[in-house]
């Protein structure tokens, strides 16, 4: 990847107006961001996306990633939409966060990243459950 045509990319997405992109920053700046929208991959019951969640490493395990993630879901909900899904490697360590934030596994598909085959897990997230109180996420 480039820097270029990530920030491409970036300038796509935030122009995207079905997008929706959350940050956390402090006073050193943004630390943490969180992006997401309509279901591209069509999975019956699911019809939001949560593309990516990240988090500057000194910065996790302190509830923001929770906090983003709720921000997320809220955003859909106001739209009519109830079921949250995403995609993430099977090895990944976010598959915990998944999990403890309440995903439930949904899928799997093999992906070739690099020239090595790969599985990937999809989990499903209710979107009408009550989320956390929300707190300031911009």
């Amino acid at each position: 990847m480039d820097v270029e045509s990530r920030a491409e990319r970036w300038r796509e997405l935030i122009a995207d107006r079905n997008m929706h992109i959350f940050v956390a920053e402090d006073e050193t700046g943004v630390f943490g961001f969180v992006s997401g929208r309509k279901l591209r991959e069509s999975r019956d019951g699911y019809d939001v996306e949560l593309f990516a969640i990240y988090l500057l490493r000194k910065n996790q395990s302190r509830g923001v990633g929770r906090r983003l993630f709720d921000k997320l879901a809220a955003a859909p909900r106001s739209g009519g939409r109830t079921a949250m899904a995403l995609w993430v490697l099977r090895r990944n360590p976010a598959v915990g966060f998944y999990q403890h934030m309440g995903g439930v596994e949904i899928g799997q598909k093999t992906v070739e990243i690099g020239g090595a085959f790969l599985e990937e897990v999809a989990f499903g997230f209710n979107l009408s459950l009550d989320p956390m109180p929300p707190l300031a996420v911009h």
